[in-house]
């Protein structure tokens, strides 16, 4: 009985060592078999026995890339291309999407437009059925586009590609809502724009920034970039080219931290011979619709026109000589308007002087590869 005991006891033990040896290869094994198949997956195990403790690789925020085109033609597959190229290269926390708006093109930019989004997933092409302008292509791009942040850009590529990584970078220092690209401020530039439209341009912003007390020098670019959740709950309207002092202005009424940066506007000689001419009647419509939105953020402005527009005072004298005035009305009428001129004039120097002293303090950038220096 003994006997049988003692055998029973030393089987018992050693089918338990065999037992502990076996599991803790068995665990050392599978441990080991996870952590590769982690790995594989891109998950990397922190520990090989305690599989639960994992780190997963974060996926990189999402920027859409917005291009509006417009009988852009064959030459669009090479801008498109570069384009590309550079952002697949580009440094940075951002994996990127190019979201191609065709906005009623009569030529080849449709198709051109396809033929390279067939070459990669994250280039996709949207097209308007008829020409419905600038703003209606942003806010077909604003629909339509998968990041957390978007980026307008220029389909001619009057910017390098450069201000888009430039621009992205200042988004995330600074946290703004808003970042433009700016040839207007310091280290800015214009190059092969002609003159009528860069003069146009140029005192058009000139008016903007004067109703923004001079903090900041370009109003009216289409190269920007936005954070999604900010401009989400804002409404947008207008079709044309005036979307862009339309966005700004509401974003500055719904309390938009705003920065520019400075960036080279160069056109191509191409593009300056086809937009050398200038439409009168629709120069026109534009540039109210673009002062519109300055005096509605600023309406003060409206008071320095009498004291800055020529040849009132005289107007109205001769208004009341024609009319047969006596002496007495023509004087009270005179010293009526004399005091609303100087009054005026008072004012618009008041808020030049407020202009001026924030142009003067305006930050000073740094310097950026977009800065065209």
């Amino acid at each position: 009985m003994i006997r049988m005991s003692r055998g029973f006891l030393r089987r018992f033990l050693i089918a338990g060592v065999l037992y502990y040896f076996s599991h803790g290869t068995l665990k050392m094994r599978i441990a080991q078999e996870m952590q590769a198949g982690d790995a594989s997956r891109g998950v990397r195990a922190t520990s090989l026995l305690d599989s639960d403790r994992v780190t997963l690789q974060v996926a990189r925020p999402l920027a859409s890339i917005v291009v509006p085109a417009f009988n852009e033609g064959p030459e669009l597959a090479e801008r498109l291309e570069t384009l590309w190229r550079f952002l697949e290269c580009a440094e940075g926390p951002y994996e990127y999407e190019v979201l191609v708006i065709d906005d009623g093109s009569s030529d080849s930019t449709y198709e051109t437009a396809q033929t390279v989004a067939t070459s990669d997933q994250r280039i996709r092409v949207v097209r308007h059925t008829e020409n419905r302008g600038l703003g209606a292509a942003i806010r077909t791009g604003f629909v339509f586009a998968r990041g957390s942040v978007i980026v307008t850009y220029d389909s001619d590529m009057s910017y390098r590609p450069d201000v888009i990584t430039t621009m992205l970078a200042e988004l995330d220092r600074s946290g703004a809502d808003l970042v433009l690209a700016s040839p207007y401020m310091k280290g800015g530039s214009v190059a092969g724009v002609p003159w009528v439209r860069r003069m146009l341009s140029r005192e058009a912003n000139r008016f903007l920034s004067f109703a923004m007390n001079g903090r900041y020098a370009t109003i009216t670019c289409m190269v920007r970039a936005y954070r999604v959740e900010f401009f989400r709950a804002i409404e947008f309207t207008e079709d044309r080219m005036e979307v862009n002092p339309e966005l700004f202005f509401k974003a500055v009424k719904s309390g938009a931290s705003i920065r520019e940066i400075p960036a080279r506007l160069e056109w191509s000689a191409d593009r300056a011979k086809s937009h050398s001419s200038v439409k009168p009647v629709r120069t026109l419509k534009q540039i109210s619709r673009t002062v519109r939105y300055g005096v509605s953020h600023r309406p003060a402005v409206l008071l320095a026109l009498p004291g800055i527009l020529p040849g009132v005072l005289p107007a109205i004298v001769t208004t009341c000589v024609l009319l047969h005035m006596n002496i007495k009305t023509i004087g009270a009428i005179t010293l009526v308007t004399m005091i609303i001129q100087n009054a005026s004039l008072a004012l618009f120097a008041g808020q030049l002087g407020v202009f001026a002293h924030n142009v003067v303090r305006r930050p000073q950038p740094d310097r950026h590869p977009s800065d065209g220096v």
